[in-house]
């Protein structure tokens, strides 16, 4: 399709009107999701989550969310939307609201977690 002159709102010619893109209802193909290459070990796993000094406010929190992320394989938004009523240590459940999908989930917990 040629490319036009067409009148502008103003009535004077020049605007241009460009042919639609036939290629714009197109759906591309999905990109390849592939897992990381490396993972770490448990001695490596170990060693990261003996990082914080436990024997601190901070370091306790730290190693907190460590082990939740760690252990639970909860996503890092998901933790960080936890609410103090959403750990069940009792039963040694945490709800996940709307998480991945926006759909609610239990996840069961450790002992590191429930007994620090």
């Amino acid at each position: 399709m040629p490319v036009r002159f067409a009148p502008s709102s103003s009535g004077c010619a020049g605007a241009i009107s460009y042919p639609t893109n036939p290629a714009a209802d197109l759906e591309l193909p999905k990109l390849e999701k592939r897992l990381p290459r490396h993972v770490l070990n448990a001695r490596e796993a170990e060693l990261v989550l003996a990082q914080p000094d436990v024997l601190t406010p901070m370091g306790l929190r730290d190693r907190a969310l460590m082990e939740m992320l760690y252990s639970t394989g909860m996503r890092r938004m998901e933790v960080a939307a936890l609410k103090l009523y959403d750990v069940d240590p009792d039963r040694r459940l945490v709800f996940v609201r709307l998480g991945k999908g926006k759909k609610d989930r239990m996840v069961p917990i450790g002992n590191a977690l429930c007994h620090g």
